[in-house]
């Protein structure tokens, strides 16, 4: 897990056991031999990465909550979400979606920019606290 500060993100690696028990500190990633890197990089960057949503196909009702069904940078993929309790507006026009079963952040960078489907989606499947449904939206 990354230690401090969040601004570099390849300083102060904590390496620990299963159950939590800090067992080394990598000072700098850089620092390692290649291969102790290659092994580290993609856990870090699976635990630590927010994928950027670029268009929202669809939102559907589930059992649990809502799926939501997205086009990132990276590529097609989905949230599973409790509702609107999973959906960050506070620093509209950036939005936070936190998916339940994956444990992943999700970031919509400037909602205002999402294509017209992508707002109206939003607009009709999420309510935003203290806002209305959706009424900040373009």
């Amino acid at each position: 897990m990354r230690c401090f500060p969040t601004s570099s993100p390849d300083s102060w690696i904590s390496v620990r056991a299963e159950d939590g028990r800090e067992m080394a500190l990598i000072r700098r990633l850089g620092d390692l031999d290649p291969d102790s890197r290659a092994t580290l990089g993609p856990l870090l960057h699976e635990k630590y990465h927010i994928p950027v949503i670029t268009l929202i196909h669809s939102i559907e009702g589930s059992e649990s909550g809502k799926l939501i069904r997205v086009q990132t940078v990276e590529g097609p993929d989905s949230l599973d979400i409790n509702g609107e309790t999973d959906v960050d507006f506070s620093g509209y026009p950036s939005v936070l979606f936190t998916d339940r079963t994956k444990r992943r952040k999700y970031v919509i960078e400037d909602a205002g920019n999402l294509d017209k489907q992508s707002r109206d989606l939003i607009r009709r499947h999420l309510r935003t606290p203290g806002r209305g449904r959706g009424r900040h939206f373009r």
